[in-house]
């Protein structure tokens, strides 16, 4: 110290001017509590109805432009994707011409956007192009159309990113705070690939909540499939297995059945489906009751969502259920 001047000594005092090129560095890491709040809000957008888009997408937007975490990486999306120029482009006969998942969750948010500012959910499906494969008129299915093929992906596409730059709290060794280390721990797929990677598909339950039989109450039939979503989105796989079996109680009566296993034995249908039914009752059960009855040990391994994933066999028969009631 003795060798350096009161100059040097105040240069390096001095703020170090970091440029407009450095300033996403600043940008605040996203903590373990962002995530499961960007997931928490992203679970009110699960089989969005036309008539509330609006306000909910609203709501959406304006929280993630006010976090701090979340900004920049919407931001990244959207300097980064030309989606103005992809939605000019396209017509009623042609969709975006989207070649990537940042394409596409570009085009997303644009449309996200767009419909906080007024434009109506379902009239995007007829401007851009962005129509179910078969023809309809029906206001709720092309505003569906539109959230499958690209909102649900850009929200999907901000999650992984938003995910990626989560780090998890692990206890290490006694379990003090001086042991905790930071991993990251993304969540485990489904087999099927679905908005959000949710276990339920959105559409099925926006199908079933849509039936309008006199002869059966769907409340808890919604409900138990929202919380399966909501178990494996949290990772809580007895919880889900768990639920799954009690789907399988819940359901017979509509098929004119007292138990789930004469459904899979006399319901009718295809050959595959009762097949699919079988493995339901026998496994998915078998596997639920093994967690939910077994007893205290010397030692535990507990389940992946490997064991407990029967989406599906489970998403086979939902859409049976739609199927019938709808005759």
């Amino acid at each position: 110290m003795s060798g350096m001047a009161l100059d040097d000594l105040d240069e390096l005092r001095m703020p170090v001017d970091i440029g407009e090129g450095n300033a996403a560095t600043q940008a605040p890491q996203p903590t373990p509590r962002t995530l499961e709040d960007f997931r928490r809000r992203r679970r009110l957008l699960e089989g969005l109805r036309n008539e509330d888009a609006k306000a909910r997408l609203s709501g959406f937007i304006a929280w993630m432009d006010g976090e701090p975490s979340v900004k920049p990486i919407v931001e990244s999306v959207e300097k980064s994707v030309p989606a103005a120029n992809l939605l000019a482009e396209s017509n009623q006969m042609q969709s975006p011409d989207t070649r990537s998942p940042e394409d596409v969750a570009g085009v997303g948010l644009l449309l996200m956007r767009k419909v906080a500012t007024g434009e109506e959910l379902w009239k995007q499906s007829l401007i851009y192009g962005i129509q179910p494969p078969y023809s309809t008129n029906n206001v709720q299915e092309m505003a569906s159309e539109v959230l499958n093929r690209y909102i649900y992906p850009a929200l999907d596409h901000l999650e992984f990113e938003l995910e990626s730059r989560v780090q998890q709290p692990v206890c290490r060794g006694e379990g003090t705070l001086a042991d905790l280390e930071y991993v990251e721990s993304p969540r485990e797929p489904v087999k099927l690939g679905t908005p959000g990677g949710t276990y339920v598909h959105p559409k099925r339950i926006e199908e079933i909540a849509s039936l309008k039989v006199s002869a059966f109450d769907f409340a808890k039939l919604l409900e138990l499939l929202r919380e399966i979503n909501v178990c494996h989105e949290d990772r809580c796989y007895l919880a889900t297995a768990a639920l799954v079996r009690t789907v399988l109680d819940h359901v017979p009566p509509i098929f004119g059945c007292k138990t789930f296993s004469e459904v899979a034995n006399n319901c009718g249908g295809s050959r595959s489906f009762k097949e699919s039914m079988a493995h339901l009752d026998n496994s998915a059960r078998k596997i639920a009751d093994q967690h939910l009855h077994a007893q205290i040990r010397k030692s535990e391994v507990l389940p992946t969502i490997v064991q407990v994933d029967f989406s599906n066999d489970l998403d086979l028969l939902l859409s049976e259920i739609t199927r019938i009631l709808k005759q």
